[in-house]
């Protein structure tokens, strides 16, 4: 599955990795799996780094981008509205489909901001999760 969500930092980081061809179904099925986890773990959650930069085709319809919208927008009654959430993708189409759906998850309350660049990126990530939170131990890695 070219989609996969994975829990680092000890359930403080959330890291989607999504690599090849993105089908609509692998990317539901993940976020709607990791939208659905325990209030308890997702209360923990500092960041969420979402990766596209190694997918080469995405294939996501409007319809799952809203439903997966409307359940980020359920789940952030759960998790701490000051969460860092980046999102990184590879070209024109990618970045669009990220921008429906930050417009989509408005609600949420979160700012989910959206880079080109995977390296500039994570030293935003780095920067904010510091600024929001302080000093840690954290690794950003999966």
């Amino acid at each position: 599955m070219p989609v996969k969500v994975h829990t680092v930092d000890n359930g403080l980081g959330i890291i989607i990795l999504a690599t090849g061809v993105v089908e609509d179904q692998e990317f539901y099925s993940a976020y709607m799996e990791h939208l659905s986890r325990p209030e308890e773990e997702f209360a923990k959650i500092l960041y969420t780094f979402s990766d596209y930069s190694a997918a080469t085709k995405i294939h996501v319809g409007l319809s799952s981008l809203t439903k997966v919208a409307k359940k980020s927008v359920e789940a952030s009654k759960k998790i701490n509205k000051d969460i860092v959430i980046i999102t990184v993708v590879a070209d024109s189409i990618a970045y669009g489909l990220a921008k429906i759906f930050s417009g989509l998850a408005k609600l949420s309350g979160w700012n989910i901001v959206i880079y080109r660049e995977k390296a500039e990126a994570e030293q935003y990530l780095r920067k904010k999760v510091k600024e929001k939170f302080g000093d840690n131990d954290l690794k950003f890695k999966l």
